[in-house]
């Protein structure tokens, strides 16, 4: 017998093997252990869980889940045109998402490579 698993079917999986994680996390000899449920506590069963996979996809065995997020909203002063998740976000940049769904789709309909929302903007109240 062979199993074919989609893409839907291996989250499915996934998700059974960190719910299986979790519960042998959480009881311990029959006994919640508090410790392991406590959301300030860095040692959660979610925060190892996600962290455990985070090293894994990464193959990085110190990656935490905090420094990921410290990152992600903090540029690097090495590589400082790196960009970071609040540039992706931020309403008076170019690099938000909003304004490069936008720009894309406009030059996709214009087929012009140089079409953007905010010259469009302009053009259209000038």
């Amino acid at each position: 017998m062979q199993i074919k698993l989609n893409a839907t079917g291996v989250i499915a999986l996934a998700g059974v093997g960190v719910a299986a994680l979790l519960v042998m996390r959480v009881w311990n000899g029959g006994k919640l252990v508090t410790e392991s449920l406590n959301p300030a506590s860095s040692n959660n069963v979610v925060n190892q869980a996600v962290e455990s996979f985070g090293q894994s996809l990464t193959g990085d065995p110190y990656w935490t889940l905090g420094g990921a997020v410290f990152d992600w909203a903090h540029s690097d002063p090495y590589d400082p045109g790196r960009l970071t998740m609040l540039d992706f976000v931020n309403p008076a940049s170019e690099q938000n998402l909003v304004y490069q769904g936008v720009s894309g789709i406009g030059q996709a309909v214009s087929g012009r490579k140089d079409w953007s929302l905010g010259t469009w903007l302009y053009d259209i109240t000038h």
